[in-house]
This record gives structure tokens, C-alpha cells and sequence, in this order.
């Protein structure tokens, strides 16, 4: 059967396991250089298919008589300069991803200063602020100038390269970038974000790294003898595993119930915003209790590295509360507990990262670090 309305349909046959079937053919002859049609089991699919073919067909030449004749010499024009590199449709999609943001054009320091502005409104913790700012400073100090629409895949590229970041501070900057040209996204100065079409750095599971049980005595004893106001910050950071800026650092004494044997970390410091409560040990208590003052936790940056060169310690990020976490697991066996106190909450990665860093025989001798004096009476610390 054949019709004579573009597109044709054909009535075929064919033979399966000596069985003959019936099937349609639409054939719309050559559409871009390329010969195409379909195959359907009933006539009714296959004129349905027709009609579609015929109301997009009609809707296009429609269009196309809208052309002034001027419009219709770019259109040639246009498509004898892109050759076959790329289609006209192509073309303008690139240009209105790269140009005319609805959003208008913005430069890349003024973005910056909208997106610092944010997260402060936002209410995110001063940290996360800080190393924001720190990372995306060395970007805008290049290409502050730039409009954001204008910054290519190439030029982040090119710029991290010239960098020779290692893998991990590499896609710690990258994804700050990332997170930074998403907001340009959300504000219209851009319609596609560069950053993302940067691939991620594939990196090795870091094991975290704990300080040998009789250093952290040693550490201990050397604040007890050079600089007792800060012996809470490193017994809370060891026996605690407190966070050293935005736990122990935003903490006041107040926060510490002697008698119940717990401390209180309140949302407004913890990582994750919400309250969690650690309990006192035997010897962190024996810590608290012979050094304790009152108002908020002492720490002195020239003591705390003293301290540490003096005992001749090697330091680590969050390697005291590594030290606790490890020590913590090793101790009670408990991974639900241990994932309680450090306020994790994942299991699996907490037990990926500490089972198996200290021996038990450690941890005892760990948990047993004790104020070698009973009492000492500091003065107050507001």
C-alpha cells in the first residue's frame, strides 16, 4: 500500500520460522543528508507517526515564511561559516550560554563579595566562611575583573594547574569553585558553571593519624609544668575529642556537669548544629577537676605551640581527636557509642577510619593518664 501524502507508508511482509508478517514502513525520505524511516506492527502506529511528521513539518515552513530575506541570507550565511564543526542550533546555544545572562553581567570580585555576603545571612559557621574566602582569594585576585559568563572551563583549568596543587588541595579549591559559580548559576550572571565540567581528582582514603599513647603524656606533663592554663584544652581535645576551634575553643566551663560526668556541646558550636553529650572519663575528669576555673576554655596559640615544640610532639590535623576516637573504639568495642561521643553519623566510616589504629593494651594505658598534681588553683579566666 502506498500513499501519496508525504510521508509515504509501505506495507511489507516478511517470513519468521515459515510465519508471514505483516509490518508498515514511514518514509519520509532524506531528512539532513540522511535517509530515515520506521518500522511499526500496525497501521494505525504508523499513521499516527505520519501525522506527527506532517504538523512539524507544516509548523517549520510556516516559520520559515516568517523570514525576512534579510534573516534568510545570515541563516545561509551563517551555516556555510560553521561548515560541519558545529549546526546553527548548536551555535546559538553556545552563544546565549556565554552571553546576555539574564541575570546581567557581573564581574567575577563582585560575585564574590555577593557570595561571602550570603553565607554570612545564610548563618554558616565563621570556619566554613574562612576557608571559602582563603581558597577563592588566589582565583579572584586573577580573574576578578572578568565577567562571570565570560570565565571558560580552560582558564580554571589552566589557572589550578599553574598552581601544582597536590590531588587532595587541588579539588579542596575545585570545589570551592565549584560551590561559587553555582551561586552565579542561581543568580543569573551565568547559565552554565564552568567548574563542574572539570573532572574530580580520584583520591586514596587518607588512614587519620594518632599520637603514640606516651607522647600524649609527655605533651601532658610538659603543659602541667610550662603552661597549666592550657592543660583543659589539651585534656578536653585528648579524653574528650572535642573539636579544637569550634568546640573547645567556643566553650565555657558551665558546659561541664562535674556530677552527672558530662559534657555539653550545644548546637551553636557543634559541626553537625546539633547538641550532643560526651561523658567524662575517670582521668579526664581527674583533669577538669585539678585545673578547673571558670567563664571560657583558656588557649593561647604561643603556648599551645610551645608546649607542643617543647615536648617535641608531632602535630597533625585533628590528630588529638583521632588519638580519642581510635582510643575510645579500642576501649569499648562499641562502635554505636563511640559514633555517640564523637557525634558521627555514619558508623561505617568511623569504623573504616579508627578500628584497628590503637591496641587495646594502649588504650588502657591511655585511659589511665593521670594530673600527676591534685589540685591546682588557677586564676579565673573570663
Amino acid at each position: 500500500m502506498t500513499n501519496a501524502i508525504w510521508p509515504k507508508i509501505r506495507e511489507r511482509q516478511k517470513k519468521v520460522n515459515g510465519k508471514l508478517y505483516t509490518y508498515w514502513i514511514v518514509d519520509p525520505g532524506v531528512i539532513d543528508g540522511k535517509r530515515c524511516f520506521r518500522n511499526f506492527t500496525s497501521l494505525k502506529q504508523a499513521e499516527k507517526e505520519a501525522t506527527k511528521l506532517r504538523i512539524e513539518r507544516n509548523k517549520i515552513g510556516a516559520d520559515a515564511v516568517k523570514l525576512t530575506d534579510d534573516q534568510k541570507r545570515q541563516a545561509v550565511e551563517g551555516i556555510k561559516k560553521l561548515g560541519e564543526r558545529a549546526s546553527i542550533t548548536e551555535a546559538v546555544a553556545f552563544y546565549m550560554n556565554h552571553t546576555a545572562p539574564d541575570g546581567g553581567a557581573q564581574s567575577v570580585e563582585d560575585t564574590f563579595a555577593e557570595y561571602l555576603e550570603s553565607k554570612l545571612k545564610a548563618n554558616q559557621r565563621p570556619l566554613t566562611i574562612r576557608d571559602a574566602r582563603q581558597k577563592l582569594q588566589r582565583f579572584v585576585a586573577v580573574f576578578g575583573k572578568s565577567l562571570m559568563h565570560e570565565v571558560t572551563v580552560h582558564d580554571i583549568e589552566t589557572w589550578i594547574d599553574d598552581l601544582g596543587f597536590s590531588p587532595v588541595t587541588r579539588e579542596g579549591h575545585l570545589r570551592q569553585l565549584r560551590a561559587f559559580f553555582e551561586f552565579g548559576v542561581r543568580r543569573e550572571h551565568l547559565k552554565v558553571n564552568p567548574a563542574r565540567k572539570i573532572e574530580k581528582a580520584k583520591l586514596d582514603d587518607k588512614i587519620p593519624v594518632i599520637m603514640p599513647v606516651k607522647d600524649v603524656e609527655r605533651l601532658l606533663r610538659t603543659a602541667e609544668e610550662e603552661a597549666p592554663l592550657m592543660v583543659p584544652y589539651f585534656a578536653l581535645a585528648f579524653f574528650a575529642g572535642l573539636r579544637p576551634t569550634s568546640e573547645i575553643g567556643e566553650m565555657t566551663w558551665d558546659n561541664i556537669d562535674f556530677e552527672e560526668r558530662l559534657i555539653r556541646v550545644v548546637p551553636s558550636v557543634a559541626k553537625t548544629r546539633r547538641q550532643r553529650f560526651v561523658d567524662v572519663s575517670d582521668n579526664l575528669l581527674a583533669w577538669l577537676q585539678a585545673y578547673k576555673s571558670n567563664g571560657k576554655m583558656y588557649f593561647s596559640r604561643n603556648e599551645f605551640d610551645r608546649v607542643r615544640k617543647l615536648a617535641k610532639v608531632k602535630w597533625g590535623m585533628d590528630i588529638a581527636r583521632h588519638t580519642f576516637g581510635s582510643c575510645y573504639l579500642a576501649k569499648h568495642e562499641d562502635i554505636q557509642k563511640t559514633c555517640l561521643q564523637m557525634g558521627h553519623t555514619r558508623p561505617d566510616m568511623l569504623f573504616t577510619h579508627y578500628r584497628g589504629l590503637c591496641k587495646k593494651t594502649e588504650a588502657e594505658v591511655f585511659w589511665r593518664i593521670q594530673p600527676e598534681r591534685k589540685r591546682i588553683q588557677l586564676a579565673n579566666v573570663v
